[in-house]
């Protein structure tokens, strides 16, 4: 099941004894300053992971759709390192 962002503000709310809407106004600053941070080049280190952008090199590709080949061109994306921590608390049950 996914945790959807409405659920992530109302946890944020109730652990920090504030009101739904100043989580949410929290949530949405740390988005604004998460993608200006990855859009400027900078890793984001969130504490159980970072976040990081790479250039995926341009590569040869198949049209599903025609079997017709075509030119992937690069691109970049965003990538994310979990901490050691983050893992460790994921796989305690395993």
């Amino acid at each position: 099941m996914n945790m959807k962002k409405s659920e992530i503000v109302k946890a944020i709310a109730e652990m920090n004894n504030i009101t739904e809407k100043s989580a949410k106004e929290l949530l949405d600053s740390l988005d604004s300053v998460v993608m200006n941070a990855l859009a400027s080049g900078k890793q984001v280190d969130l504490g159980f992971g970072k976040l990081l952008t790479t250039v995926r090199a341009a590569r040869d590709g198949v049209n599903p759709q025609t079997r017709q080949k075509i030119r992937i061109p690069a691109s970049t994306v965003v990538k994310f390192k979990a901490a050691k921590k983050l893992k460790d608390t994921v796989n305690a049950d395993a």
